[in-house]
C-alpha cells in the first residue's frame, strides 16, 4: 500500500476515530501488554506499572527500581506502511489557570526559543474543524502538557498493540525523541485533534522511529533504518540492575 501524508484523510476508522474513557483505558492496558511481551523478548526486566493517579503524569507510566529509570507509553495506530508520520500530542488545551506557564515550561524542557511555537500555524483536524490552519500563538495561553513527564524519563515507547495490523514498537531515548520533536517544531507540522486524540489536543506529525520492532505471527522482527544493537544494549544498561562494582563497599 502507497505511503501517504494525510494519514487522517484515508483511513478514519483509524485516525479520527475518538475512543470513551472506557475503551482508551482497555487500549492502554493492550500497549502495556504489548511492551511487555517485547521486553519478555529482548530478556530486558518488566516495569511496575504507575497506576493513574501515582504521578505517572509527572514521573512517566513505566518504573524499573531499581535502577530508578523510567520510561512514558503512548499508545497509537502507528503503521509505517501505511503512513508517513503520526500525530503526538504535546499538549492540550485547558481553562486550568496553572496552564497559563505552559510555554515557558515547554521551552525550557526543549530549551527552544518560545517564538518557534508562537510564530507556528496549525491545522484545525479536530470534529468539527474546518481543516484550515490557524495561528498557535492564541492556542499557547492554555497549554496543559501532555508529556511533561519526559523530562525525568529515559525511554519513550510509542506502541501499536496490533487492533487493526501487526503491533508494532517504537523506541526513543529521551534526547533523541527530543530532537524529533524540535525537529517537527520547525518544521510547522501542527495540528489540532487528528488521530484517536481530543478535540483539545494540540499535536506534532512526528516521523517514524528509526528503530523499531514489528510482530507477526506472534514474533518479533526488526524493522528498523538504524542498527539494533547500540541502542539495544544502552537500553539494556539503563533497564537492569547493575552489581556494584569488584572492591566497592554497598552502602545502605
Amino acid at each position: 500500500m502507497a505511503v501517504t501524508r494525510a494519514a487522517h484523510l484515508i483511513d478514519p476508522l483509524v485516525f479520527n476515530h475518538r475512543p470513551a474513557p472506557a475503551e482508551y483505558m482497555a487500549t492502554e492496558q493492550r500497549g502495556m501488554r504489548t511492551l511487555e511481551h517485547w521486553l519478555a523478548h529482548q530478556q530486558l526486566p518488566l516495569p511496575y506499572w504507575r497506576p493513574p493517579n501515582e504521578d505517572n503524569g509527572k514521573y512517566g507510566d513505566a518504573l524499573w527500581a531499581p535502577p530508578q529509570s523510567n520510561a512514558e507509553l503512548k499508545t497509537t495506530s502507528v503503521d509505517p506502511e501505511r503512513y508517513e508520520s503520526f500525530p503526538s500530542c504535546v499538549w492540550h488545551l485547558s481553562r486550568n489557570e496553572q496552564s497559563r506557564n505552559g510555554l515557558p515550561i515547554l521551552t525550557t524542557i526543549l530549551e527552544v526559543e518560545p517564538g518557534l511555537i508562537t510564530t507556528a500555524r496549525y491545522q484545525d483536524l479536530s470534529t468539527y474543524g474546518d481543516r484550515g490552519f490557524h495561528p498557535l500563538r492564541p492556542a499557547t495561553e492554555s497549554m496543559g502538557l501532555n508529556w511533561m513527564a519526559m523530562d525525568r524519563c529515559d525511554w519513550m515507547f510509542v506502541v501499536n498493540p496490533g487492533d487493526t495490523g501487526p503491533a508494532r514498537i517504537y523506541a526513543w531515548s529521551q534526547l533523541d525523541f527530543y530532537d524529533v520533536v524540535i525537529n517537527a517544531m520547525y518544521a510547522r507540522n501542527w495540528a489540532l485533534g487528528p488521530g484517536a486524540f481530543n478535540d483539545d489536543g494540540m499535536c506534532l506529525w512526528l516521523p517514524h522511529a528509526p528503530w523499531r520492532w514489528v510482530r507477526r505471527d506472534g514474533a518479533w522482527r526488526y524493522d528498523g533504518t538504524v542498527r539494533m544493537e547500540p541502542q539495544l544494549e544502552a537500553m539494556r544498561h539503563s533497564l537492569e540492575v547493575r552489581e556494584p562494582a569488584a572492591g566497592l563497599a554497598l552502602v545502605l
